[in-house]
């Protein structure tokens, strides 16, 4: 469930510095994409807790 944590650092420390260009790139061109994504899983989330602790 926490792969997405702990990947980037795992990567980071397999690559070194070639994986710190690629990542902080991807991250940069990629912000909104992955604020949104985030956000809209959360919120899903929250949605099914709260219906299924009213019913």
């Amino acid at each position: 469930m926490l792969i997405p944590a702990y990947l980037p650092p795992l990567v980071i420390t397999v690559l070194g510095a070639r994986a710190k260009a690629g990542l902080g790139g991807f991250v940069t061109r990629h912000h909104a994409t992955i604020n949104a994504t985030v956000c809209f899983v959360f919120a899903v989330y929250l949605a099914v807790r709260g219906i299924d602790i009213l019913s």
